[in-house]
């Protein structure tokens, strides 16, 4: 399933239901649903933020293949932002000394099983796993 969502955080709504429409579909353990919307939001809403001249809108892709959930979140006509080299933040240390930025991508490092960037042609593809 898959859907072109408008470069704006109003799009957040409708990729939800997309969420919603392909879990219901596939019969997924809505256990998994956290998990798989807060990373979806998480980056959709870094491109809109990193990439805001970015041409036309952002494709998000979700496919169920056995006990394995892939997401593609596609990007066209950008600059390469790769979150895979973002560094990884020290929850560890007292809160007030975490610079801000970057947690949210620790989060989707730890809810998802598997995360690779790729760049050509300047689009820019994000995929996800999550094991069900």
């Amino acid at each position: 399933m898959r859907e072109s969502f408008e470069r704006s955080v109003r799009s957040l709504d409708a990729i939800v239901a997309l969420t919603d429409r392909f879990f219901e579909a596939e019969r997924i353990d809505p256990g998994h649903r956290f998990a798989v919307d807060l990373a979806i939001e998480e980056l959709f809403t870094n491109l809109v933020k990193h990439q805001p001249d970015g041409a036309g809108g952002i494709l998000v892709s979700l496919e169920r293949n056995g006990d394995r959930l892939t997401i593609e979140i596609r990007d066209f006509d950008v600059d390469r932002f790769d979150p895979t080299t973002i560094e990884e933040v020290d929850v560890d240390r007292p809160i007030e000394q975490i610079e801000p930025g970057g947690l949210g991508l620790h989060l989707v490092r730890r809810f998802m099983d598997g995360i690779r960037y790729r760049y050509r042609n300047r689009t820019s593809t994000i995929t996800l796993t999550k094991n069900l």
